[in-house]
């Protein structure tokens, strides 16, 4: 008799687990793709704890998984180079033909939040025509994958002069960061699609960007908040 209970308790527990962890296995999970350059790699901070993508998946906690798919000097534009065109050394940067936009697509993303343009308000590579288009051409790329995944439309912070004793950052011409939010606006509103305005939230707050365009710690928290606050008002 107490050899038969024992069995059937047995098989209980093995059963209560099994519906636990197919529960578990079951339970959906939101990707958040974070596409972006330099700010959105972390570049202004030490630690991978302290990039805004890192400080968002906090903030969503369970339930989601956000990947940085950011990099260094990445443009929006298909035509953005690293240097000027005549200098000795050069190398195109655009974000279509890159690692991280590769890895963007292969994360499968219910959700793409956008903030290029930052290295395309470099003189040598800013043209606003082409950059609006290409906007509209990369909000509806990302939409067409598979599961068809909302896209945020980031405005990147403004520029500042750096902190005393910090080098500043690559020569990014702060009146086309300004011009940034009108050409980001028009592509998302072509589209249908919601935006994420960083510039106004970030105006007067330079104590933030020590080399002038890369947000410190606090900076990434300030921004991650706004990104949090932006895609839960839009799941209400």
């Amino acid at each position: 008799m107490k050899r038969t209970l024992l069995i059937l308790l047995t098989l209980l527990l093995a059963l209560s687990c099994s519906a636990v962890c197919a529960a578990a296995a079951e339970a959906p999970v939101t990707t958040v793709v974070c596409v972006g350059d330099s700010i959105t790699f972390g570049a202004g901070v030490t630690g991978r704890e302290n990039t805004y993508p890192a400080m968002l998946q906090t903030m969503l906690g369970e339930g989601f998984v956000v990947k940085n798919c950011g990099e260094n000097g990445r443009t929006l534009q298909r035509e953005g180079m690293l240097n000027p065109p005549d200098a000795s050394f050069n190398f195109p940067m655009t974000f279509w033909d890159s690692r991280v936009m590769n890895a963007a697509v292969e994360a499968a993303p219910d959700i793409v939040i956008i903030m290029l343009g930052t290295n395309d308000a470099k003189a040598w590579n800013w043209n606003a025509e082409n950059y609006t288009g290409q906007y509209v051409e990369l909000i509806r790329f990302f939409r067409s994958l598979p599961g068809e995944p909302q896209v945020f439309a980031v405005i990147p912070p403004p520029g500042f002069d750096a902190h005393e004793g910090v080098n500043a950052a690559d020569p990014i011409d702060r009146e086309i960061l300004a011009a940034l939010g009108d050409c980001i606006r028009e592509a998302a509103q072509a589209c249908g699609c919601p935006v994420i305005d960083l510039y106004s939230a970030f105006e007067g707050r330079g104590d933030l960007f020590p080399d002038g365009i890369h947000p410190n710690a606090e900076g990434n928290r300030i921004l991650a908040r706004q990104i949090y606050e932006a895609l839960t008002a839009e799941a209400e």
